[in-house]
């Protein structure tokens, strides 16, 4: 067994116990595996474990690994792929490189302000799936509950405000404290480190890349 594959397992054990613990289903939390700074044959080897989204964080790396990728994304060709993998991009997205995300991701899920979230009524060409936090780090167990609760009843106000709004995704929590998340209401959790190992810095290509 790879070390991937024994990190899964851990991580399963500890989604299904939050779940237990929570009273709810292991189907009602989506794990994404957050693959940023790792090459495109570790998301293989994530794929072959049954892993289906990731998450990337910058569009210049991921855009050198995407081709790697196509047997495995939606319109490929590859036999041992049910289901083809999803990428997202996570985190802030530069203005300047939106459209090249358009191009490369299955969804953008995007940490902003509150007030451009305010706005999502109006943006009707936006399709929204949910909402995402990160929660603080370093601090005790019930700012980080608070955090992931709060996030959790303004969902619950704009869903009953706009009809129109799809919000069926809590994206919240990550390596270090997804299962608070579960307990207080997440639909998709975002681990990496936990699964992949401590990652390398990413040192960004500036030869001239005109990305």
């Amino acid at each position: 067994m790879t070390l991937l594959a024994e990190n899964l397992e851990r991580v399963e054990v500890a989604i299904a116990a939050a779940c237990r613990k929570a009273q709810r289903s292991r189907g009602d939390v989506e794990l994404m595996a957050v693959s940023k700074t790792y090459p495109a044959a570790t998301i293989v080897e994530a794929a072959e474990l049954g892993l289906r989204m990731f998450g990337e964080s910058r569009v210049q790396e991921f855009g050198a690994k995407a081709s790697e990728l196509e047997c495995w994304r939606a319109g490929g060709s590859n036999a041992a792929a049910d289901e083809p993998i999803l990428v997202h991009l996570i985190g802030h997205l530069q203005s300047n490189k939106a459209a090249r995300a358009v191009e490369l991701f299955d969804a953008v899920d995007s940490v902003d302000s509150l007030r451009l979230a305010e706005r999502l009524p109006d943006l009707v060409h936006l399709h929204v799936q949910g909402l995402m936090t990160i929660a603080p780090w370093g601090v005790p167990e019930d700012v980080t509950r608070a955090c992931f609760r709060s996030l959790r009843e303004l969902r619950d106000r704009w869903a009953a405000a706009h009809a129109q709004l799809k919000l069926d995704v809590l994206s919240m929590g990550m390596s270090g404290d997804f299962a608070l998340a579960i307990e207080e209401g997440a639909t998709r959790i975002r681990v990496g480190t936990a699964l992949f190992g401590k990652r390398a810095p990413y040192v960004e290509d500036t030869s001239g890349s005109t990305e």
